[in-house]
């Protein structure tokens, strides 16, 4: 049975929480994800971006680079982006594709939105 990936976001301040329900962070579940970011960015004009991976208990390697793109995609927006929650499987898929500095990594929500 394949698991149906879920975004829900959460407005804090003018920064906007999105939380990635999936365990596996596959090809589906990146779809699902970008299709409300990009909505996020160029329809409502989201500027601030937390994305909390908490659920998300693998990361395969092709949504390694299609993470990539979507960071790329959203600096190019004028958009900042954190990433929070990480589990060390994700966090350490990360760090074996040199990706772990590209992104600003943080604990939880609360440490991400105090950078903002």
């Amino acid at each position: 049975m394949t698991e149906t990936a879920s975004v829900t976001v959460e407005q804090v301040g003018d920064v906007s929480v999105v939380r990635l329900s999936a365990k596996r962070f596959d090809a589906q579940s990146f779809e699902v994800l970008t299709r409300k970011l990009y909505h996020m960015i160029d329809r409502e004009g989201c500027r601030k971006i937390v994305l909390n991976l908490q659920d998300v208990e693998y990361l395969f390697s092709e949504s390694v680079g299609l993470l990539l793109g979507l960071e790329k995609r959203i600096k190019r927006s004028g958009c900042e982006l954190r990433l929070c929650g990480l589990r060390p499987t994700v966090r350490q898929t990360l760090e074996v594709s040199q990706l772990q500095d590209l992104f600003e990594i943080h604990e939880d929500e609360a440490a991400a939105l105090k950078e903002f």
